[in-house]
């Protein structure tokens, strides 16, 4: 019985606006490495976001993106 409210509610075509929500929340938790290092001036922000978008989708990338922008952003 949850299986099925389950996946009629993730397929579910009368809902675009959960579907928009939800790709927002990931997309913005996929981001954080990056919009830590901006919001820090990280000086190497640019190499951050690169890591973050081409490597991101392995943990490893993230978790090293996440690591480097935590990091000292050094002196700009």
């Amino acid at each position: 019985m949850v299986q099925e409210w389950y996946h009629s509610w993730l397929w579910s075509s009368s809902s675009p606006v959960a579907a928009f929500f939800l790709t927002v929340m990931l997309w913005a938790i996929y981001l954080i490495p990056s919009i830590v290092a901006v919001r820090r001036n990280h000086r190497s922000w640019g190499g951050i976001i690169v890591l973050n978008l081409l490597l991101g989708w392995t943990f490893f990338g993230w978790v090293g993106a996440l690591v480097w922008s935590l990091s000292w952003p050094g002196h700009k």
